[in-house]
């Protein structure tokens, strides 16, 4: 028989990014802080009295 290929991940940098960014966010979601939110679109502004 000869010896068992092991099957290779084809994008290892993909699923390490994936890893990195869900230990980001239970470690903030554990620690109670808010994921940081994008201001994207069209109806983004940067207005602070916006936040209320």
């Amino acid at each position: 028989m000869g010896e068992p290929r092991r099957i290779e991940d084809p994008y290892p940098l993909r699923r390490l990014i994936a890893y990195l960014l869900a230990a980001a966010v239970g470690l903030a979601l554990m620690l109670g802080g808010d994921p940081p939110r994008r201001a994207s679109g069209a109806g983004a502004t940067t207005s602070a009295a916006d936040d209320t």
